[in-house]
């Protein structure tokens, strides 16, 4: 071979790859929906994170994969919905939470998208009640459980475990569930992740259930603006951004609820299901006394005391 054509074709190569890399960089940077953050390869569902945040973005990312999976059995949902997790930090979470939504709070942002903190914030710390305004052997627990590293307390074990819960509302979402409360719907998000910790991560309990324990044992009703299920509904869209401590004590005493569903014998376990069923063949409007017909008969009397003795 003439050695000018070999020099002439290492070149041309050469040139190529000089005039494609600028383009090829700005093609992985137009194709990044999220710029600045972390996207692990080995990752078993789409997600996103906050550099820093990827050894706890691992960890739920992998619960979000299982209870996928789990959501997925026709004896629970025979559904899962699409999910891509943002795992994020302060530095991160303006930009790609929802407007308004208070650091730390778990929520869904569109009809795929969960977001979820990755490290400890203000919210965690605070949402739990002084200890000593608790039951004595209520504070041990909540001392045992949530305390951190630093020797703070924060609820985010227990807030880890709540990307179920937001994978529930993407669920009911995605599956276009008629909605007569918008409590109804967090009840039913908070039953599925009641049911999917109590049977597949058990362990997990201490830390899921003891955090609505103490915040409503920690909280004087008479402090509160808003307290019943009506004002729950009539005020949703605002109370989370607005009064994210009030929105919490709401979520505790429905998830409260949800544990007392589940363990009702003999149908705790499969009130997930069969609330799931009723919801897909349920109306959109309902009395009080409608509904809770409706709940009594074809979910659990248990569920139905939700309303009728709330």
């Amino acid at each position: 071979m003439n050695p000018l054509t070999l020099f002439t074709r290492r070149q041309f190569c050469l040139l190529l790859l000089v005039l494609l890399l600028p383009r090829l960089g700005h093609t992985q940077t137009a194709a990044t929906p999220y710029p600045g953050l972390v996207q692990p390869a080995d990752a078993p569902v789409p997600l996103y994170c906050t550099p820093g945040t990827e050894a706890r973005a691992a960890a739920m990312a992998a619960r979000c994969a299982a209870a996928l999976k789990w959501m997925q059995q026709p004896a629970q949902l025979g559904f899962a919905p699409r999910v891509t997790m943002l795992v994020l930090g302060k530095a991160d979470w303006a930009r790609y939470a929802g407007k308004g939504q208070v650091l730390g709070m778990p929520h869904t942002n569109g009809p795929a998208v969960l977001v979820v903190a990755g490290e400890d914030n203000e919210l965690w710390q605070h949402t739990l009640p002084p200890t000593d305004q608790l039951p004595a052997a209520l504070a041990q627990r909540v001392k045992t459980l949530y305390r951190t590293p630093t020797g703070q307390l924060s609820a985010g074990k227990m807030f880890d475990l709540t990307v179920v819960h937001e994978l529930a509302h993407l669920a009911y979402r995605q599956a276009r569930l008629n909605r007569p409360r918008y409590w109804l719907e967090e009840q039913f998000c908070n039953l599925l992740l009641h049911t999917f910790i109590a049977s597949q991560e058990p362990a997990q309990l201490p830390a899921l259930e003891t955090f609505p324990e103490a915040v409503v044992q920690g909280t004087d009703r008479a402090t509160l603006k808003y307290t019943s299920l009506a004002d729950f509904d009539r005020y949703y869209n605002l109370m989370e951004r607005e009064q994210p401590m009030l929105y919490g004590w709401y979520q505790c005493r429905l998830h409260r609820a949800a544990a007392r569903i589940y363990d009702a014998q003999p149908d705790g376990p499969h009130a997930l299901h069969q609330l799931w069923v009723a919801l897909k063949d349920s109306q959109a409007t309902y009395t009080d006394a409608q509904l809770a017909d409706m709940l009594r008969t074809k979910v659990s009397p248990e569920l139905a005391q939700v309303l009728t003795n709330w």
